[in-house]
């Protein structure tokens, strides 16, 4: 009796240690997956960096052409702008994936003539 307490004692700690492995492992991959979501996300933000500098002069210039409703599209991506951003002022587009539908929010500077993407969000 006592020895199949032990075995079953034993057990019971060996499946608590494998779950609480397993769980970790699984975090690891999950971080590792968002964190390469976020550098693929941050290479297509630079490319559409270059395409509003190819389209754009100005930043008002752009504005302009998004708040008339139009949006271009980049690779898989549709950009638009996202008018009510928590009810703030500022100069946000939305970046909506083709694909996975999903969408991103992005705050546009523009500084030293050159227009700078800032995520809002991952």
């Amino acid at each position: 009796m006592y020895t199949m307490m032990i075995l079953i004692l034993c057990s019971s700690m060996a499946l608590r240690n494998f779950r609480l492995f397993d769980s970790h492992r699984y975090l690891e991959r999950g971080v590792y997956s968002l964190d390469r979501r976020v550098m693929e996300f941050s290479g297509i933000l630079s490319g559409v960096e270059e395409e509003l500098d190819l389209r754009f002069a100005t930043l008002e210039e752009a504005m302009v052409f998004f708040r008339a409703g139009r949006s271009f599209p980049y690779k898989n991506f549709t950009i638009s702008l996202d008018p009510d951003y928590n009810g703030l002022e500022v100069n946000m587009l939305k970046v909506v994936d083709n694909v996975s539908r999903y969408a991103r929010r992005v705050e546009v500077l523009h500084l030293g003539g050159v227009f700078l993407l800032v995520a809002r969000g991952v």
